[in-house]
Order: structure tokens, then sequence, then C-alpha cells
């Protein structure tokens, strides 16, 4: 078993880091475009976005992606090889749920960041909404949207196995739906384990990281 682990890993590391990449990306687009037009049409776009992104299941969204893009638009490959070439459907397919989730917390940060009375003074020096952003509220945003990207990366490792499966990914994730399939515990045991080591270490590094960002938690 832990020969066909040390096999299957390298692919589901290289999925998983795409996806993760893919999430942070869009959800700080979409997150910074809905708290600068908050209540305007970027915001209704943003978050409409995010919402119909949220309620489609991902094994939904692999399916109809496998048909449209790759079957009927000939872009991609039917069966995934594990590299670099062939991630991007299947990462973004495994993202999309991240980002919906992760951008509405940023947003939501961001415009109880912009209430406080510093931004205030910031805009009455002259100071534009794209500037008070980036300089003043994203960082004090960026504790919450870090936890939410700590706790999702584990949800990521996993959501893998119904993407690996959709797009016959050669990860740990299709190997331990077959071994579901062969009910194989220890493969099923074996890759608990992992998600449950990958949530631990992304909850370290995100708890240095916030400490890293917002000088408030160091104390």
């Amino acid at each position: 078993m832990s020969d066909e682990f040390a096999d299957r890993l390298p692919a589901t590391l290289r999925l998983t880091t795409a996806a993760l990449a893919l999430a942070v990306t869009a959800a700080l687009l979409l997150g910074a475009t809905a708290a600068l037009g908050a209540g305007r049409w970027p915001d209704v776009l943003a978050r409409g976005i995010a919402l119909a992104v949220l309620v489609v299941p991902g094994f939904v969204v692999g399916i109809v992606v496998l048909d449209l893009v790759v079957v009927r638009a000939g872009l991609g490959r039917v069966i995934a090889d594990g590299t670099w070439a062939t991630v991007f459907l299947p990462a973004l397919t495994l993202a999309l749920g991240s980002i919906a989730t992760w951008s509405r917390v940023l947003r939501t940060s961001l415009l109880e960041a912009g209430s406080a009375a510093h931004l205030r003074v910031s805009a009455a020096r002259g100071a534009s909404p794209r500037r008070r952003l980036l300089v003043h509220q994203l960082p004090h945003a960026a504790a919450p949207f870090l936890t939410m990207v700590g706790l999702g990366t584990a949800a990521l490792i996993g959501g893998a196995p119904i993407v690996e499966s959709v797009f016959t990914w050669p990860g740990i994730g299709r190997y331990t739906v077959e071994a579901i399939n062969a009910r194989d515990m220890p493969v099923v045991v074996g890759f608990t384990l992992v998600a449950v080591l990958t949530y631990v270490l992304a909850g370290l590094l995100v708890d240095l990281l916030c400490a890293a960002v917002d000088p408030r938690l160091r104390t």
C-alpha cells in the first residue's frame, strides 16, 4: 500500500497545488472586485458568480467541463496523465467551491476593514479607493481570509477523489475510490491520515502567516 501511495501522491499534490493557486487568485479578484464596487453591478456580478459556483456540485461541473470543453470543443484530454500539461481543467473543477466561499469571506472582511476611522482619514488625504483597498483594507482582512484558505486546503484534499475519478487523474484520491469499492480499508485509513496531516500542517502555516501579517496576533 505504501508503494501505491508513494507512486500516486505526486499527482495529487500537483492537482491540489494547482487548485489552491487558482482558488486563491480567483477569490482575491472576486472578493476585491465586490468590495470595490459594493452595492453596484460589480458587487452583484461577483456575488452572483460565487453563488452559482457554490450551488453546483463538483462532479456535475467536472462532467459538464469534460463534455463541453474536452469532447465537443476538443480542448484538453479526456484521460489526464497526472502531469502539469493536463492539470488545469481538473484543478479548476476542484477549486470552484473554494473560490465561492473564500471570495465571500474576503468581501465581508474588506468591507468591515473599510469602515475603520483611519480609512476616512486616508480618503480625506486623497488616497484612491484602490490604494485604500490594497494598503489599508487588505492587510486587515488577510487574517480571516488566510484562515479560510488553511481550512479549505484540507477540503481540497478531501474533494480530490471525486475530481480525480471524473477526470481519471492518477492520484491517491482515485485510488481511494477504487479501494472503497473493493472494501480495502487500509487504503481508506491511509488517505484519511494524509488529509488530517494536510489539515494540521496547513493550520500551522496559516497561524504563522497571520502572525506575520497582523502584528496584533504576535502577542
